[in-house]
């Protein structure tokens, strides 16, 4: 209040007062530019940006009084803080979008596998049923020599067991197809590490 210019207080406090608007709106653009700036994995540097900008303008008009107040920095911190706060939920939803989208397709890839497994089994199952069949035909003839019999016995018994075993793969697809998402759950106890009745799932 008591500067003059040109022996002028009215001069002295118009040069004061332009010096606070200076102050100010250098100090507000240096907030902004940080809090606009901030990301989720750059709080630190945008804070110590803002805190920079504080003492250096504070210095720089402590000549005439001139500073701007402790409670105005914390105000503008915490604007900081919510916009990060808002930029780290931006990135949690992003790779929470991702990790879905990575899901997804991992299980359209497991499906597909199932389904062509699945084809396989069913044609190889028609393929097998089929020679059994004829096999069953020819058994059927009463004209058969003993070793022809029991060559065609014991190829009978060698596609009975493959059938068996495709019947077996195409229920273990069929049950991974209507449970893809079917895991375990292991739960560990450990007295030492852990303290009694305190388990780890």
């Amino acid at each position: 209040n008591t500067w003059t210019v040109d022996g002028s207080l009215a001069k002295g406090k118009k040069m004061v007062s332009e010096n606070v608007t200076q102050i100010l709106r250098s100090f507000n653009i240096d907030c902004e530019n940080a809090i606009d700036k901030v990301k989720f994995n750059n709080m630190d540097s945008m804070k110590k940006r803002i805190e920079s900008s504080y003492d250096k303008l504070n210095k720089l008009n402590k000549s005439m009084s001139i500073s701007i107040k402790n409670e105005y920095l914390n105000l503008k911190l915490e604007e900081l803080k919510l916009s990060y706060e808002y930029q780290l939920k931006k990135q949690e939803e992003k790779e929470e979008a991702r990790r879905i989208k990575e899901e997804l397709k991992e299980e359209a890839r497991i499906r597909k596998e199932l389904e062509d497994a699945k084809q396989n089994v069913i044609k190889d199952l028609k393929h097998f049923n089929n020679a059994l069949k004829s096999l069953e035909s020819q058994l059927s003839d009463n004209t058969l020599d003993e070793d022809k019999k029991k060559a065609l016995l014991d190829k009978k018994a060698e596609l009975e067991e493959q059938i068996n075993t495709l019947e077996s793969n195409l229920s273990n697809i069929d049950y991974r197809q209507s449970n893809q998402k079917a895991g375990y759950v292991y739960i560990i106890s450990n007295i030492g590490a852990f303290g009694e009745n305190v388990y780890k799932i």
